[in-house]
């Protein structure tokens, strides 16, 4: 079988791996736990292999914003939003070679290496077997899903799908006050207007953006969102705004063709998946431990013979 194009450049290896595990009994791969695995099976999705994606970005150019005004550094947030969208679509894309309906995320990194700032995405692309390609998104990619599968479960049965993980940034920049600004805010309780304004609105830009961004894949409403802002990121008076969210569309019938999953604690015991160790962390799995009943009180100590 031959390999299709990479739209993304995907190296030679990442071509012959997916090629490998195309062929009729290749070995399926994923970063999953055993009852993750066994939970997946029975909700009609097959793991098909472990998918990658990375990208290592160099920021070209210094933006000099000045000291007197508040500006967004572009230069920074096009290089953080061109690294982490590239190494997840990457991973889209090696999922999509191999004939996936999604990917289970497993995980996401980011580091420096000198003036380089790698981005990398790692999962498992999954199979939709009761209905395979329904579950891909409006553009024809697989899904991108980021939490656990206890959660992915009961939106599926609730008739959402989900669509992909996505990423809002914004570098800003806050220009310096003068000194007698500094000075006559030293001893009183009072409002920053200069910051206010600039933080204000670097949160505002990344919201827009990742809405931007799951709109495009067809999202209609966008949940689990967060936002978080590191100072001085790329040099004093500077602050990178990130917010993530979960974009999901409304597939009607979705929840008739999703099979019924009993989670009591009773059938989970059963089928042998109330385990102990790393992966106890499955959500369903710590509400089978929080539900089995508590031990009988002791009974009281005798009194003392006198």
């Amino acid at each position: 079988m031959s390999t299709p194009p990479s739209q993304y450049g995907l190296p030679q290896a990442a071509q012959s791996r997916l090629g490998h595990d195309r062929q009729p009994g290749a070995a399926a791969t994923a970063f999953l736990t055993h009852a993750q695995f066994l939970t997946l099976r029975q909700m009609g999705l097959e793991p098909i292999a472990a998918v990658v994606g990375l990208s290592v970005m160099h920021i070209g150019g210094i933006q000099l914003a000045g000291y007197k005004q508040a500006v967004e550094l572009e230069v920074y947030s096009n290089a953080i939003s061109t690294g982490q969208r590239t190494a997840e679509a990457r991973m889209q894309e090696e999922a999509g070679t191999l004939g996936a309906d999604g990917v289970l995320v497993d995980s996401i990194q980011q580091r420096r290496i000198g003036e380089e700032h790698e981005y990398t995405w790692a999962g498992t692309a999954v199979r939709f077997t009761p209905s395979p390609g329904s579950l891909r998104t409006a553009n024809g990619l697989p899904f991108v899903f980021l939490p656990g599968v206890s959660l992915l479960y009961q939106m599926l049965r609730a008739g959402y799908a989900p669509v992909t993980y996505g990423l809002g940034v914004s570098v800003y920049h806050v220009p310096h006050r003068t000194m007698r600004q500094a000075f006559g805010q030293t001893f009183q309780n009072t409002e920053v207007p200069l910051f206010t304004d600039a933080w204000y609105t670097a949160r505002e830009i990344a919201l827009s953006r990742l809405q931007a961004v799951l709109e495009q894949q067809g999202a209609e409403i966008v949940l689990d969102m967060n936002i978080d802002m590191e100072a001085d990121a790329f040099g004093e008076h500077t602050a990178e705004c990130r917010v993530t969210g979960h974009g999901w569309r409304r597939l009607p019938g979705l929840e008739q063709i999703v099979p019924t999953i009993d989670l009591t604690p009773e059938a989970i015991v059963e089928r042998g998946l109330l385990v102990t160790g790393p992966e106890t962390n499955t959500p369903f799995i710590q509400t089978a431990v929080a539900a089995q009943p508590p031990p009988p009180p002791a009974a009281p100590a005798p009194p003392p013979a006198y």
